[in-house]
This record gives structure tokens, sequence and C-alpha cells, in this order.
């Protein structure tokens, strides 16, 4: 009989452990959240202007549903940078300057290894991944290093920790206005 009971035990106590053990890693990549994107012909991914796209209307009706704490524009596209002469293709994100401190711990849950947060008003500026900075190029690129996106030099003024995920660490993070400035999108 104790036998059985302790057996009992064990296997409440083991299912309990791992239901709190997945719930932790399903919180940690955002089972609150969600990405709301026009629709996407052929797959996964941002849209590739075949789409229509979400309006700053969309945005607010998204905000005013019940149980939205946070509701960020984001504009992303993919690319080509240059530092010190070498060229490279990557993924960029632009995002609200005044939003970028939420951005990163509640609704992506980056973290700065070094740098700030972007100012309001804030333009040529940029966060680059943690593999950006160490393994893209030949030369680390730095706090305060300049990279170039179509002609115009963009100072990084933020380094994230390592994510893990290899498109995240290789990505550039800036203001939306200047993303849509550089991709012609307004």
């Amino acid at each position: 009989i104790v036998i059985g009971i302790g057996a009992v035990v064990a296997l409440i106590s083991i299912g309990s452990g791992m239901q709190y053990s997945i719930t932790k890693q399903l919180e940690q990549f955002g089972v609150n959240k969600i990405i709301v994107m026009p629709e996407v012909s052929g797959g996964f991914g941002p849209p590739t202007g075949a789409a229509e796209e979400l309006t700053p209307t969309d945005l607010e009706r998204i905000k005013d549903v019940k149980g939205v704490d946070v509701a960020i524009p984001i504009v992303s596209s993919t690319l080509p940078i240059e530092y010190k002469g070498k060229r490279a293709t990557v993924y960029v994100t632009g995002i609200p300057p005044k939003e970028s401190r939420v951005f990163f711990s509640d609704v992506q849950s980056y973290e700065l290894e070094a740098g700030r947060y972007m100012e309001e008003g804030e333009k040529y500026s940029a966060f680059i991944g943690n593999r950006l900075k160490h393994d893209v190029f030949d030369e680390d690129i730095g706090l305060k290093d300049k990279i170039k996106i179509k002609d115009n030099d963009i100072k990084v003024i933020g380094i994230l920790k390592p994510i893990g995920n290899p498109q995240d660490d290789s990505s550039i993070i800036m203001s939306i206005d200047t993303l849509r400035e550089l991709i012609n999108n307004p």
C-alpha cells in the first residue's frame, strides 16, 4: 500500500513539474503575443509586396481590442549593408523610437548587451544583433561605429545579447521612419 501511494504521489509530482516546465518555456516564446500581418500569399514571413499593407487605422483598431496591452507597428525588409568595405545582406526591422524599450522587453524579450535605447526623433541610428557584431564582417562592429545602408551612415547605438536565432542575431533594428525612408515606403 505504501509503495502504491508513493508511486501515485511521485507520478503526480512529475506530471506537475513537467507541466510547469513546459508552461515556463512557452511563456518565454510569448504565448500571450501575436503578430498581425496582412495576408501573404505563398507562405510565411514578411509581406513581399503582393499583399495590402496594414494602415494606421488598422493599428488603432488593434489597440482598441479588449485585452490588447501593447500594439507596436513594425516595418521589415531585407537590405544590403556595408561595413569597412565589406557587404552583407541582413534583415532590418523598423520600430517607433519611443516604443523601443517596450518592444525589446515586453514584445520580443530582447536584451541590450551594450548601448542605449532609441530616443524620440532619432533617425540614423540602430541596434545590431550579436552575431552581426562579431561574425558577419572581418572586424567586430562596435558602439558608435557606422554601417552603410543605401549610402546612408547608420550609427550603432546598441548591441543585443545573443538570442539563439541566427536571423535575429544577425539583424538590425532601427527607427521605423528611417527604414520607411530607406525602402521608399511612406
